[in-house]
């Protein structure tokens, strides 16, 4: 179980402004940019950003059905950063997970 209460946190000396900074974070690398194929380019650049995470958290979901339900039951899955390459055709992407999620 992860510890929640700032205040638990506090009391064993440990000082955290956001507890949900404390969550795992998991990076992929060499993911093929045709996994966000499908994002509409004709957004603008904040909407594309977007777009591109909720398609990256679409594709993990539908790869892995039981995180559909543990992210329906609240634990975190998200996409903290995402970058390309320098040839643009493969992606770097960093996942903030609960740990239910990680395991």
């Amino acid at each position: 179980h992860m510890i929640t209460s700032s205040n638990v946190l506090n009391s064993c000396g440990y000082h955290a402004k956001l507890v949900s900074k404390m969550l795992l974070k998991i990076s992929l690398h060499n993911v093929l940019c045709e996994v966000i194929d499908e994002v509409d380019r004709s957004l603008d650049a904040t909407a594309i950003r977007a777009q591109e995470k909720t398609v990256i958290i679409d594709k993990i979901i539908s790869k892995n059905p039981c995180m559909k339900t543990l992210k329906n039951a609240g634990h975190t899955l998200e996409v903290v950063y995402l970058n390309k390459n320098a040839t643009n055709d493969l992606l770097a992407i960093g996942l903030k997970v609960s740990p239910a999620i990680r395991s």
